[in-house]
């Protein structure tokens, strides 16, 4: 069963990607692209982890499979104190979040 009732109400996404990075059962899994991004632009693990517990879905893709199953990635922002934007690209599953990519904007 998918966790989400409407994967693509981003409200809806917001809250159980907040709830799940918040708590201490969800596992975090990283692509190796993702790996490779945060350690490119040097985004900590708990910056990531962050992201996820406390910033608002802005965007939803779908990716649709040949044996007609889709998969949703969701864009997770987070400006912090400093100004800088945080963007994680996570896909949800049953009690896990899999971290796709990173992205972190640092302001002029």
């Amino acid at each position: 069963m998918y966790p989400l009732n409407d994967p693509e109400d981003i409200n809806e996404a917001t809250q159980l990607i907040n709830q799940y990075a918040a708590s201490d059962w969800c596992k975090f899994i990283y692509t190796q692209h993702a790996k490779e991004r945060a350690a490119l632009r040097v985004i900590p693990a708990d910056v990531i982890q962050s992201v996820l517990a406390n910033g608002q879905v802005i965007e939803v893709r779908k990716e649709a499979y040949p044996n007609g199953r889709a998969r949703y990635a969701y864009n997770v922002q987070l400006i912090d104190r400093y100004g800088r934007v945080n963007v994680v690209t996570a896909v949800v599953g049953s009690f896990q979040l899999l971290v796709v990519t990173t992205y972190t904007d640092v302001p002029d």
